[in-house]
């Protein structure tokens, strides 16, 4: 096949799509490595100093100046000299930037949702066969971002951690064993499995993020500082962050997978193991000096809503699962910000997410079965 043609380059060449925190911090630890990377930016003033000097300026887990390839704006230009594309942008801007990108790809390349939230790869992987139906290219998601960091000025990167463990799966599935050397060599963090649901479906930043901004809208619309996850998650708050996450993990079981809850997935990535969620989330180091957002309007809300409560909401009516909690998180998003989160989030129907997958191993509802079985 075509795409085999692809596996056998070098794939040194990386185009990173996106230059906030997140992208910024990928593109340094990358280049560090020896990669070329070419960083591709929206806004020019917000990477002023870095477009300047060809340079990010890393600390943290990193405490380098790396110099990076080329940063540009033109998507052209990058996507033609990139081997892998990494896109690290919000969730809802990844329509868009497949539908930029798109043109421009040819057989073989990698492109890496970072992360893909819900659902991300097989989004992308649909949308870009309606675009090029015959374009042979390998598409995957991550969990979660690789870094706990925060952007710095319009010079670099303040990398707060390293996580230590992410899952990484590619869109068809059976594309991984392909991929693996390659990612792995690239990220070395990034863990490879064989299961598109346990990476879209552990979307943990839909279940922190959301609800505790909206709990806290008050103070955040009068801009008044806090810190968001010492100060602004407080028991009653952390009470919601639980019942979302039980539904969370519901849904996940009834399709067949081991569900790994919110205190749990704290332990396994930042080594903070508490026997409440409480006390984990002022216990993790990198967590104790984020401030709340600035404004409401904000990725927290605006992504996280859309591409990982409505996708969890879905498939809980999929299933027959009740998620009265994640409703009424969706519902108050919708009121308070004047527009239908669940019309114009990641349902499903509107993925076109495949019957197999869906079925895949699904655990029925015994007490439905049994009761429909004795009445037969």
């Amino acid at each position: 096949m075509k795409f085999m043609e692809g596996v056998n380059k070098m794939f040194d060449r990386i185009g990173v799509i996106g230059s906030g925190s997140g992208g910024r911090a990928i593109a340094g630890m990358v280049a560090n490595k020896g990669y070329k990377v070419t960083l591709g930016y929206r806004t020019k003033r917000k990477v002023a100093t870095i477009k300047k000097r060809k340079t990010l300026e890393v600390c943290g887990a990193l405490e380098k100046d790396v110099k990076l390839e080329s940063v540009t704006n033109n998507v052209q230009n990058l996507v033609e000299n990139s081997n892998i594309i990494l896109i690290v942008v919000p969730a809802n801007a990844h329509d868009a930037v497949i539908d930029q990108i798109a043109p421009y790809l040819v057989d073989g390349q990698i492109v890496l949702l970072n992360p893909g939230r819900t659902w991300g790869a097989i989004n992308a992987y649909n949308r870009l066969k309606q675009l090029r139906p015959n374009l042979e290219i390998f598409i995957g998601e991550t969990q979660t971002l690789l870094y706990t960091c925060r952007a710095i000025d319009d010079r670099g990167v303040h990398i707060l951690k390293v996580k230590d463990e992410v899952d990484c799966c590619f869109y068809p599935e059976s594309d991984n064993i392909l991929m693996e050397d390659i990612i792995s060599e690239m990220l070395p963090t990034l863990n490879i499995i064989d299961d598109i649901r346990q990476t879209s479906l552990n979307n943990i930043g839909s279940i922190v993020h959301p609800a505790t901004v909206l709990l806290n809208s008050g103070a955040i619309s009068r801009q008044q500082e806090f810190l968001f996850y010492s100060e602004g998650m407080t028991r009653a708050v952390v009470n919601v962050l639980e019942a979302i996450d039980e539904e969370r993990c519901t849904v996940i079981k009834r399709a067949g997978l081991e569900s790994k809850s919110l205190l749990q997935w704290l332990g396994d990535v930042y080594g903070c193991y508490e026997d409440n969620l409480f006390d984990a989330f002022r216990n993790v180091s990198c967590y104790a000096d984020i401030k709340a957002p600035p404004k409401l309007e904000m990725r927290y809300v605006l992504e996280d809503v859309p591409t990982g409560l409505v996708p969890l909401a879905s498939l809980g009516d999929y299933y027959g699962i009740n998620t009265p909690n994640i409703d009424s998180i969706i519902q108050l998003a919708s009121c308070m910000f004047n527009r239908d989160f669940m019309n114009l989030g990641r349902t499903i129907d509107r993925i076109g997410v495949p019957e197999e997958i869906l079925h895949h191993h699904i655990i029925p509802d015994l007490a439905s079965y049994f009761t429909e079985a004795m009445f037969s």
